[in-house]
């Protein structure tokens, strides 16, 4: 349920930036894109299948003590409330870590290697 998203994720940010960088002939641009692009691709793969994993096990009559005795509609809202928070989070972390990193890591490898990097 967890590592397939991840490494889509991982994925996901490498080629949109790309993309963008070449779109838009700005790599600053693309870096701030495809930051803020990067959790809401994390959280459209991880939410369905960790929700339906949840939905499955319930069904399947699974013992989930965390959700004992909640109907479908209060787990939803649980889940739905704990995607808010964790994407707000993911994404202010994205933009606000991502890109400075991204640009340091630019300048090292371009000082320290035979080829520049965009």
């Amino acid at each position: 349920v967890s590592v397939i998203p991840r490494v889509l994720t991982g994925v996901m940010a490498g080629y949109s930036f790309y993309g963008l960088r070449k779109t838009l002939k700005s790599t600053e641009t693309a870096r701030w894109i495809s930051a803020a692009a990067t959790p809401l691709t994390n959280t459209a793969l991880f939410l369905p299948a960790y929700a339906g994993l949840i939905y499955f096990s319930l069904r399947s009559g699974i013992d989930a003590p965390a959700f004992a005795g909640m109907s479908y509609g209060t787990i939803l809202a649980f889940i739905t409330g704990g995607a808010v928070v964790n994407i707000v989070v993911e994404f202010l972390s994205a933009v606000l870590i991502a890109v400075p990193v991204a640009k340091v890591v630019k300048t090292v490898l371009n000082r320290h290697t035979s080829f520049a990097l965009d």
